[in-house]
């Protein structure tokens, strides 16, 4: 089964690390979700789409079939963890940075997804890794992370504006996969922003802050 964890459990895992906080996210962050979801669209409705022509969040603009529960089924297929991409230099990443950070990979999906991910975790990323699954509301699909809040987290990366905007961190960085899309626009709050996208510039950040 994916960990869930409240927030007491939450804080006391934290508390016990003496490493920093990384808070990372898995969809379209550490893989290529949303291009493996396209392509088993074309397959699944004979539609010819590339990620190119992703305009939205729920796969619309790929093909107007698309619901919310749609979605939901296409991310709960073994199909999906079969075929998805690892983001090039994630692995890399994470082994790299794991003297300094404990990583946090959080993300949400239903119960069935989150398991699989969990599994997909365990065999494909090696470091200093705590997974952290939270089960998506079908009626309330909004991103919120804030419960990791209690962890006083050093960093966080995501692709999208509304988990970042969700987290209390001083240095957020958002994954743009060299992509232009309304939720990966956003300005920081009095924290410290940066927009990458890749691995490699994440590290650039990484360096940065070290040398800072």
């Amino acid at each position: 089964m994916a960990i869930t964890l409240d927030k007491e459990r939450l804080f006391l895992m934290s508390a016990d690390h003496k490493k920093k906080i990384f808070i990372i996210d898995f969809d379209d962050t550490l893989v290529k979700s949303s291009e493996c979801i396209i392509d088993m669209i074309n397959r699944d409705y004979g539609t010819n789409k590339s990620i190119k022509d992703l305009k939205d969040w729920n796969y619309k603009s790929i093909c107007r079939e698309m619901t919310q529960e749609k979605v939901l089924e296409l991310y709960e297929r073994e199909e999906f963890f079969d075929n998805v991409k690892i983001q090039d230099g994630a692995q890399e990443f994470i082994e790299r940075n794991s003297t300094e950070y404990k990583f946090v990979i959080c993300t949400k999906g239903s119960p069935r997804n989150l398991d699989l991910k969990k599994k997909f975790c365990d065999d494909n990323f090696k470091g200093d890794i705590q997974f952290y699954g939270i089960e998506i509301e079908k009626d309330n699909p909004h991103l919120d992370k804030s419960i990791l809040n209690c962890m006083n987290p050093a960093v966080c990366m995501d692709d999208h504006r509304d988990a970042l905007n969700s987290l209390e961190c001083p240095v957020k960085i958002i994954m743009t996969n060299g992509a232009s899309y309304y939720w990966n626009k956003m300005e920081g709050n009095g924290e410290t922003l940066y927009m990458v996208k890749d691995f490699k510039e994440a590290q650039q950040v990484l360096d940065y802050l070290y040398i800072e």
